[in-house]
This record gives structure tokens, C-alpha cells and sequence, in this order.
């Protein structure tokens, strides 16, 4: 008997034991079972062979979905380490994997294979060879014996056709995945300067030289998409093919342009905006070797590229890399640098911000540094000015803009050049408040204040997405006049019109980019000078390479600076020094105004001046003081309930045996909490965190599995939930 192990998609980490019929061939690592689990039968994935324990009852596998794996070795590889790492299920790490078509519920039909004399004459049924039972002949052979139809399909009568079993597995792919998305011209006149060519040449000459991690830290407008370009077409040249990361959908739209303008057709994409039949058609192509180069956000590390050689992670700084929800929570730089260490292969890193863990790691000979210090051509870096809002706001209804900022904005207009502002608050305003009562709308769920949005007059949970329509009346007090407070994206676009008689506003947020075109489309439109003001959330700061922009406003650099986060400072500087190089990428010189409460902090006059490594300094000190990454690593515990006293004791009985388990591995840990966590209540549930700080993580983690394994959900009550969050990013 041949037993192997079987990992299927649930709550727990654990995997499961089966046997393998002796009629079936061995599988290979990540192919699709179908196995009865319980009273259900289930998708698995194989990873291995096992040994049972003594006396375990062991059920068969039905038979397998397909007769291969769709995992090339490397990325099982990869999945089995995310898993391990990030304690999450495998299964759950390799459905991520695979796109939506291979996922759907698995419903079974029965065709005809032969005739058979088990079939009584009274039960009057038409049998056609290789043709579907009907659901009335299926509900009489069920009616008469239960068993009868077992006993067809073991004689080999009927067989039993699992939908996507074989299904939808074709080397017949479509159109090219977001066709409308046209290549950028003159990509491939463009030269490299002596900065870029020797970045280029260092890349060059470590490719096939086994694993090594680059920082390419250029500053904003360096051109490092053109050194990912040539490096690329070397790795092409030697038939291996590229993965590159962007930050998230609406980049890749702009990233897949240059690489469609250098490589043409041999480029695609996948993100979670596409259709399904679109991602589907994408990864055959991918797999069938139609596409040598794949762009997209952190889903795209699973791309099953075969013979892959080079990995680019674009803005590798950036938060939207790590994935918070659902599991596995993975970080898709490190993971991008594990599949280069599996792949022995290149992995490079680049931003005009590095990550405090990335700068690091250079600096200490871990990884290799490779500078661009300026920008190609004719093009020069920004002037930055910081305006004190203290001193210089404008009065009245329009008090989140200065005079200064308004005064530059109208000569660049008047001079038909474009501009970009930058607020990282969508909607009309964070709250309001009637005006008759004093009530101000909260979620009911999250205990937060409710977000206005004009369209519609929309109340919006930012957090769980609760939304109340058509809100004009108070609850409280029926009164009908509100107090609009604060300022987000719709209010400033709205007020545009008012300031500038000459101002065509365009509003880039996760409101207005929604969809697989919302984002190319509004870029478009900016790019091609249908609007001469781009106003957005931090989408504006990433990324783009708009020649006419001469002016970037920052409205607010002060938000999100004290938020409960030790990464706050880093988000902040990251934010302010991207969309400031987002001004002057032409001839003309351009100009950037940041307006602040703080002109005197060290983090708003580092960014003015771009100066990354002074504040690189602060932070790395700051960091080594505290005992925060780099210096060790991070597991988030996050507990949350409907019970607000249960919560608390449970979490502090977990914290108790947490230490126990430390102590008896002889691990060094630090714990902070449990505490409520900044946002305490999210979708009816309490919530309360655990921070553990540890220099050992792999053991520890491992310390984790062990633990669960006899003990499922570590014994905690079954309405407290937790998450184990590992290298967090989001401390809310």
C-alpha cells in the first residue's frame, strides 16, 4: 500500500494522510486529488509520500484531476516554503496559484460507457454510449438501490466526470490579455547614459552566475525601467525567461506598456482585474512558453514560468506587496528573492525609496548596491519647498491649500502645463456632522466614523465596506443640513472648478480606478491632455512617467506621521519623496510645494531635500534602539471576538502558554500585549493583538506547527479567532 500526504484548503495548517490505489500511477509534487473528507469529497494537492501512524484509519484517494501537476518543481518548491514560513495551509498557498477557472466548485455528472446487465428492464432507462445521464434516469437508479449506481460505475458502465476535471486545459489561447493596453513608443531608441550602463553591465555579468540580490536605488526619473529592460533582453537571449513585480494593478497597466514597447507580443500580464477567461489565457500562455515576460502585482510571483531566469521587483519599498487578507500572508519581494534562491538565479530590487530592510542588507554587504544619482538627458531633479500651513493657509471653506500652492498651480495652468496633487484621503470628507443634533454617522460594526462620498451621497466604511445610500437626513433629529468635515479627493476635485477657471481635474483613487481599465484609462486621458490636473491618493505616487507634469502639491504631508505604526515614518518620507519625482521628468526643471503643520521635522525636510539617506540614518538608529526589523523580526498575533471579556482572557492565557513553549525550545522572544489593537472594533469583533519579537524566526514558526499539531487552533475557544500574521506590515 502506498500512503501520501495530502494537503486540503481549511482552517488548519495540518495536512492528511491517504493511500494511493494500487490501479493508479504515482502523482507528482502540487497535482490535484479528489479525496473524501468526511462526508464530502474535496480538491487536495499532493505533496509527497507518507508514513502513517499506527492504527490510523486511512481512506483512498477517488483519482486524481488532472495527469500532471500544473507546478513547474521550482515554484512547488516556493509554495512549500511560503507555507512553512508564513504558517499557512499548503493547500491554500498553492490555490493561490492557480487562476480562478481551475478553482470552481467541483460538481460530478455520469455519462454511458457500456451496457450492462445490472440494469433491470423496469426501470425503463435510455442508454446512449458516451452520453449524460439525465437527472430523471439518476434519480430512479437512486430510488431503486443506492447501491446500484456504485456498482455500475465499478463495472465500468458509468463513468463519474468531475467538473474542470481535463476541462479548460488547452495550448489554444485567445487574444493577447489587455490588447486595449497599446506598447509605448520609442522604448527601444532610448540609450543608456554611463550610470545606467554600468548597472546594466553588473547585471549582465552575474546572469547564470548563480543567486545574488541586487538594490538598484536610483533616484525618481533615473530610468530604471530602462536597465530592467536590458537586462531582460540578456536573459532573453540566453532562452530563460523574466518575472517582473510592480506594485499593484494600476502600475502594471504602465509597466506593461514600456515592456510592450521593448519586447513586444512575448509580454503579458496577470492581476486580479482581469477577466477570468483573460487571466486564464495568461497563464496557459505562460506555461506553454507563448510569453517570455510577466508583469504584474504580488499574485504574479506564482506565474509558472518555465526556465526562469531574472526576477525584477519594481518600487520593492512599496506596503502593497505584503498581502494581509486572506492567508497565506505573504510578502511577495521575499518571496521573489526565495524563488531566486530556488532558481539560483538574479533578483533585483529596485526604488528611488528603498525599504529600511532592503537598505540595510545593502549597506551590510548582504545584498549588492548598484546607484543611479541622476536623471537621463536634458532632465534634472525638482525644486522642493516646504509651505508652512501655520502661517500661509487660505481662510474659509478651501483651508487644506495655501496661497503659495495656489498661486503656482494657476501660472502652470496659465502656462499649459500639467500638475499632480497629492492627498492620501478618498472621498468628500472623513465624517459629517449635523448641524441641528451634533450627530456624526459611525459604522455600527467597526465603531469608526463613517466617510461621505458626494456621488450618490454615500456613507462608507473604509475598513469592512459597509455603505448607506442616499443619506440626506439625520436619524437623530431628522435635520437635513450637515457639516461636511475634512477634506478628501471628491471635495478638492469639486473645488478645482471654484479656484481655477482654467483647471480640468482628474480624480486617480481606488474610487475612480476601479475595473481592468480605470486605471489605464484615466492615465491616458492625462497623458494625452485631456485633463491638466491629476489629483489622487498615494496612486499618484508611484510609478509614473508623465513628461508634461512641472508642479506636484502635496495638500497634506502631515497624515498618517503619528499613526500607531513603527513604520509610519518610513510610509511617510516613501510617499513624499515618490510623488515628488513625479514633477520635471521633461527639459523644463520642475517643482514641488509640500505643505505641512511640521516644516521643521526631520522626516518633511529630508523629503524636500531627497534625500534618502539622512533619513536613513534616523530611522536605521531609531530602529537598532528599539529592537525593531532589521535588528529582529516580527509575528503579529491577532485575536478577535463578538465576546470583549473572553477575548481578553484568551488572549492573555494564550500569551502564558506562548512562554511556555518558548522556554521549553529555548527560544528568546520579546512579547508586547496582549493590547486592543489601534482599530479595535472591525465587523462586530473585538479585537486584541500579541507582538512577538524574535531573532529566530524559521524555529519559530517551526515551534508553531509543532504545537498546532496535536493541539488544533491551539485549543482556543471556537469564537475567539486568530491570525498569525509573520513579518507584518499592517499594525491596525
Amino acid at each position: 500500500m502506498r500512503y501520501i500526504e495530502i494537503a486540503i484548503a481549511g482552517p488548519l495548517k495540518k495536512t492528511f494522510t491517504y493511500s494511493l490505489p494500487q490501479s493508479l500511477d504515482a502523482l507528482t509534487p502540487g497535482q490535484r486529488v479528489l479525496a473524501p473528507f468526511g462526508r464530502e469529497r474535496k480538491i487536495g494537492y499532493f505533496l509527497g509520500n507518507a508514513r502513517p501512524a499506527p492504527g490510523m484509519n486511512i481512506k483512498a484517494i477517488i483519482k486524481p484531476l488532472e495527469e500532471h501537476s500544473f507546478f513547474p518543481s521550482e515554484l512547488f518548491r516556493l509554495c512549500r516554503w511560503m507555507a512553512d514560513y508564513y504558517f499557512a495551509n499548503p493547500a491554500d498557498v498553492l490555490a493561490s496559484a492557480l487562476p480562478p477557472r481551475l478553482k470552481k466548485k467541483q460538481v460530478s455528472f455520469f455519462i454511458w460507457k457500456n451496457e450492462s446487465k445490472l440494469i433491470l428492464p423496469d426501470l425503463k432507462l435510455k442508454i446512449k454510449i458516451g452520453k449524460r445521464l439525465s437527472s430523471a434516469a439518476l434519480s430512479r437508479l437512486k430510488d431503486h438501490d443506492q447501491k446500484l449506481l456504485k456498482l455500475l460505475i465499478k463495472e465500468e458502465a458509468v463513468e463519474e466526470i468531475w467538473s474542470g476535471e481535463n476541462s479548460d486545459i488547452s495550448d489554444e489561447i485567445g487574444d493577447l490579455p489587455l490588447s486595449f493596453i497599446p506598447a509605448r513608443e520609442n522604448v527601444k531608441n532610448l540609450e543608456l547614459n554611463d550610470e545606467q550602463q554600468i548597472a546594466f553591465e553588473n547585471l549582465r555579468a552575474s546572469l547564470n552566475k548563480g543567486h545574488q540580490v541586487y538594490l538598484l536605488h536610483g533616484v525618481t526619473g533615473s530610468g530604471k525601467t530602462l536597465v530592467y529592460c536590458h537586462v531582460a533582453q540578456e536573459a532573453l537571449n540566453k532562452n530563460q525567461t523574466v518575472l517582473v513585480l510592480t506594485p499593484e494593478i494600476a502600475l502594471a497597466g504602465v509597466t506593461l506598456a514600456y515592456f510592450r514597447g521593448f519586447f513586444g507580443n512575448a509580454v503579458t500580464v496577470i492581476h486580479s482585474s482581469m477577466t477570468g477567461k483573460e487571466r486564464f489565457e495568461s497563464w496557459q500562455g505562460i506555461r506553454n512558453g507563448r510569453y517570455k515576460i510577466v508583469v504584474g502585482p504580488r499574485s504574479a510571483i506564482f506565474a509558472p514560468l518555465p526556465n526562469l531566469g531574472l526576477i525584477l521587483v519594481d518600487e520593492e519599498h512599496d506596503e502593497t506587496y505584503k498581502q494581509d487578507e486572506p492567508s497565506p500572508r505573504f510578502q511577495a519581494r521575499d518571496c521573489a528573492i526565495m524563488r531566486g534562491k530556488i532558481n539560483n538565479i538574479v533578483t533585483v530590487l529596485g526604488s528611488a525609496s528603498p525599504s529600511v530592510e532592503s537598505y540595510y542588507n545593502a549597506q551590510t554587504g548582504r545584498y549588492k548596491l548598484l546607484e543611479l544619482t541622476k536623471r537621463p538627458g536634458q532632465a534634472t531633479m525638482p525644486d522642493v519647498k516646504i509651505v508652512d500651513m501655520q502661517s500661509n493657509r487660505i481662510s474659509g471653506d478651501f483651508n487644506i491649500m495655501s496661497f503659495n500652492l495656489k498661486k503656482n498651480i494657476q501660472e502652470c495652468l496659465n502656462r499649459n502645463e500639467q500638475v499632480i496633487l497629492y492627498l492620501n484621503r478618498r472621498g468628500y470628507s472623513p465624517y459629517i456632522k449635523c448641524n441641528s443634533c451634533g450627530f456624526v454617522p459611525s459604522c455600527p460594526d467597526c465603531r469608526i466614523n463613517l466617510t461621505y462620498h458626494k456621488a450618490g451621497k454615500k456613507l462608507s466604511c473604509h475598513y469592512c465596506g459597509r455603505i448607506s445610500s442616499q443619506f440626506d437626513i439625520c436619524p437623530k433629529c431628522r435635520g437635513n443640513s450637515f457639516d461636511f468635515c475634512g477634506t478628501g479627493t471628491q471635495k478638492v476635485e469639486e473645488s478645482i472648478s471654484t479656484l481655477f477657471e482654467n483647471g480640468k481635474p482628474l480624480r486617480f483613487d481606488s474610487d475612480t480606478a476601479s475595473g481592468r481599465t480605470g486605471a489605464y484609462r484615466i492615465l491616458s486621458e492625462f497623458a494625452f491632455g485631456k485633463s491638466n490636473l491629476l489629483l489622487g491618493t498615494q496612486m499618484v505616487t508611484k510609478g509614473l512617467d508623465l513628461p508634461r507634469v512641472s508642479l506636484v502639491g502635496v495638500l497634506s504631508a502631515d497624515q498618517s506621521l503619528d499613526m500607531p505604526d513603527f513604520r509610519s515614518s518610513e510610509k511617510a518620507f516613501s510617499r513624499l519623496l515618490q510623488v515628488s519625482g513625479r514633477s520635471g521628468r521633461a527639459d523644463k526643471k520642475g517643482e514641488v510645494l509640500i505643505q505641512t503643520y511640521y516644516p521643521e521635522r526631520d522626516i518633511i525636510v529630508s523629503a524636500s531635500k531627497q534625500n534618502y539617506k539622512a533619513f536613513y540614518e534616523i530611522e536605521i538608529a531609531s530602529r537598532q534602539a528599539c529592537e525593531y526589523p532589521p535588528f529582529t523580526r516580527l509575528v503579529n498575533f491577532v485575536f478577535s471576538s463578538t465576546d470583549e471579556k473572553l477575548l481578553e482572557s484568551t488572549s492573555l492565557h494564550f500569551r502564558e502558554w506562548l512562554r511556555s513553549h518558548v522556554s521549553k525550545n529555548k527560544l528568546t522572544v520579546e512579547m508586547l500585549g496582549p493590547a486592543p489593537c489601534p482599530l479595535y472594533m472591525l465587523r462586530k469583533n473585538y479585537r486584541r493583538h500579541l507582538l512577538v519579537k524574535t531573532k529566530r524566526m524559521v524555529k519559530f514558526v517551526a515551534m508553531l506547527s509543532e504545537w498546532e499539531t496535536p493541539e488544533p487552533r491551539f485549543k482556543l475557544p471556537t469564537s475567539v479567532k486568530m491570525v498569525v500574521d509573520v513579518d507584518p506590515y499592517d499594525m491596525m
